[in-house]
Formats: structure tokens, C-alpha cells, sequence
């Protein structure tokens, strides 16, 4: 039986935002990790202590360029996700995948390292060595962290959201192009965060209906 390609978006910043979390791009000005704070060169501080991404703050450094998600608590914001805005793709022939450490090796020897959620398992079981796949992943600290994995027959664009219709689950960027995500999918889990005017990169697959939104990431302004 021919096994389905999955797209799985794995570091999911934008799910994890509440459904009345703002958004933030800049570069860090400084991380406390002790306290788990996060400072923007604007000024504006981030208490992450009580969100499940606390521990992924060893990852960035001061100059990062970041998109977090947060949401006012009395005089705090309260950080509820951080993703890098940079995001880089590589296509390739898996040589190794092991669950136990969350890597998959392609042909050549560089090996991505992706974060310790159930999203990563379903991503495990999906491809074996010798499957070719496409990888988005963020360059932090020399380290290669993945974000999402999928089959090659995947596709990028990017442009500026000109509006957001969650209830068709639709984008639309300058231009008029028009993507969808997967009627099965949540929109709000894929699209929650984004907003008109922002610079974003889709990730699509092919299906009956047109090409449809796997995975969305933001990107920094040019």
C-alpha cells in the first residue's frame, strides 16, 4: 500500500498562540534564560516562564530575528510561542532517521534536529531512508533545527497576506493569488497570528481543489 506523503509542520509557533494572542517581529536584544525573558530591540520584554516553549529560549541569541506570540497579563506580556522568521528549505535523499533523538540525516551528512512534540512522531513514522524529502529548518547557535518535513512534490511561495477569510480557510496575497488549507484542518491552527500586510512563506501541496496550505511561516521584512 503507497504510503501518503505527510507535511507536518513541527515547530508550531502559530498553534500555540491563544486564540487573543498579538504577534511581534523584531530582533532580541537581550534573553534572560534564568527568568525566561525574552527583550526586543524595541524595548518590549516577553515572559515566557509559563509557556511550553521556555526551554526552547537556549536556542536563539541576541540579533535573532524572532516572531513571538503573545498575550497582556496585567503590566506583562506573556510570551506564548517564539519561531525564527528565517526559514530555509533543503531537498534530499534521507540517509538516517532516528526517532529517539528527533533527526533525520540526508545523503551528504547534514542532519536536522527537531523539536520534542507529538507532531514529530507522526513526522518519524511517515518517511524512511531512502524517501526523498523537502525540510524547513532555521540555522540557530550552527545548529540545523527543523520545522516541518515533507514529501518533494511540495511547493513554496511567498508574498504579502492581503487578507485572511478564516471561515473559508483561505489566503490571499497582493497579486490575488488565492490558497486554501485542507477543509479537515483547523484554519485557525495554521493561519491564527497572520494578518493582512504580513510577509510569509507557504509551503503547498497539489490536491483535487487547487494547491493547499501545509505549512506557513513568517518572514522578515526586505
Amino acid at each position: 500500500m503507497k504510503r501518503k506523503l505527510l507535511f507536518v509542520p513541527l515547530f508550531a509557533v502559530l498553534a500555540a498562540g491563544g486564540a487573543n494572542a498579538d504577534t511581534a517581529i523584531g530582533r532580541i536584544l537581550t534573553i534572560d534564560q534564568g527568568n525566561h525573558v525574552v527583550t526586543l530591540r524595541d524595548g518590549s520584554a516577553y515572559d515566557f516562564r509559563d509557556s511550553e516553549f521556555a526551554n526552547w529560549l537556549s536556542a536563539f541569541v541576541p540579533g535573532d530575528s524572532v516572531h513571538i506570540e503573545w498575550s497582556q497579563a496585567g503590566s506583562m506580556r506573556r510570551g506564548e510561542a517564539i519561531g525564527s522568521t528565517s526559514v530555509f528549505h533543503d531537498v534530499g535523499r534521507v540517509e538516517a532517521i532516528n526517532a529517539a533523538a528527533r533527526t533525520v540525516t540526508l545523503a551528504g551528512g547534514r542532519t536536522y534536529t527537531f523539536p520534542d512534540d507529538g507532531m514529530t512522531n507522526i513526522a518519524m513514522e511517515s518517511f524512511r531512508p531512502g524517501d526523498m524529502v523537502r525540510i524547513a529548518y532555521d540555522v540557530q547557535q550552527g545548529r540545523h533545527l527543523g520545522r516541518a518535513i515533507g514529501g518533494t512534490a511540495s511547493e513554496e511561495v511567498t508574498g504579502v497576506i492581503e487578507s485572511i477569510d478564516m471561515g473559508a480557510g483561505t489566503v490571499t496575497l497582493a497579486g490575488g493569488a488565492v490558497y486554501h488549507v485542507d477543509a479537515t484542518a483547523k484554519a485557525g491552527a495554521i493561519l491564527g497570528g497572520f494578518r493582512a500586510g504580513d510577509q510569509v512563506a507557504l509551503i503547498l501541496q497539489p490536491n483535487g481543489a487547487g494547491r493547499m496550505i501545509e505549512h506557513i511561516s513568517p518572514m522578515a521584512a526586505m
